[in-house]
């Protein structure tokens, strides 16, 4: 971990609130096994990645997807942690709160080239996708931006539905909007673009559909529950979700061989 003054420390990351509804070790290993399947399985919608995938050899397209997703993506996440145990007293409003001038100005810059180049990366895929609705994701980015002043708010009222959560409904919609990660996209890909063992007939693919919809609000409802309300009895049954879906997804009416 980094050292002196003002550094981002690894060793300043463990910071303990009574009024924080935190889950416990053993309810984070739990929940590994439904994490690592949201890790594995949201990568087959991005489309970023289809793209350097097509543009390259199966050798040079596995290397790359290696390096950029289990290297860059990971330290991504690593620095991710270290500045954001730093940022709290801030986001919290401490008027104690200070850090030096210049690991600021360093955060903003990485901060803005981040953002800034994953929005336009995906942006052009999705401008280049003939089958992409463009209003529609005109409607969802405006959706967005409108979502992110809301969370500003302080007066909104408070609900059991965001726990203890100190930044109520702000930091709930935040956890909300990651939780698509972890629960309806790998859904999506787990239950609907992996193939079935047979052909499923066209009445087996409508009722994949609504195994897929059943799934993704069942499992977001759980994931809500146990990272927004604190209740860790979501965790452990998202995972158990996830297979059973499957199960039946294999189950469904199929055409016969010739």
């Amino acid at each position: 971990a980094a050292q002196g003054p003002g550094a981002w420390s690894l060793t300043e990351l463990a910071l303990p609130r009574a009024d924080i509804n935190r889950l416990t070790r053993t309810d984070l290993l739990l929940f590994v096994p439904c994490a690592l399947t949201g890790f594995a399985l949201c990568p087959y919608l991005d489309l970023t990645f289809h793209r350097a995938r097509i543009n390259t050899s199966p050798v040079t397209g596995a290397l790359a997807f290696a390096f950029g997703f289990g290297v860059v993506f990971a330290l991504m996440i690593v620095f991710s942690i270290c500045y954001g145990g730093q940022l709290l007293p801030f986001i919290e409003g401490d008027p104690d709160a200070k850090l030096p001038g210049f690991w600021l100005v360093l955060l903003g810059l990485h901060l803005c080239l981040q953002a800034g180049f994953t929005i336009t990366v995906h942006v052009r895929e999705l401008m280049e996708d003939a089958s992409a609705n463009k209003a529609y994701l005109v409607a969802i980015g405006g959706v967005a931006i409108l979502l992110g002043f809301v969370s500003q708010l302080t007066t909104l009222p408070k609900s059991p539905l965001t726990g203890s959560l100190p930044g109520g409904w702000g930091e709930a919609g935040y956890r909300g909007f990651l939780l698509f990660y972890g629960t309806v996209f790998p859904a999506y890909v787990w239950l609907v673009m992996i193939p079935t063992r047979g052909t499923l007939t066209e009445r087996g693919r409508s009722l994949r559909l609504a195994v897929f919809a059943l799934t993704a609000v069942l499992t977001y409802a759980l994931g809500w529950l146990g990272f927004v309300m604190g209740q860790a009895v979501g965790l452990y049954l998202l995972f158990a979700v996830f297979l059973v879906a499957r199960v039946v997804v294999e189950l469904l009416p199929q055409r016969k061989a010739a």
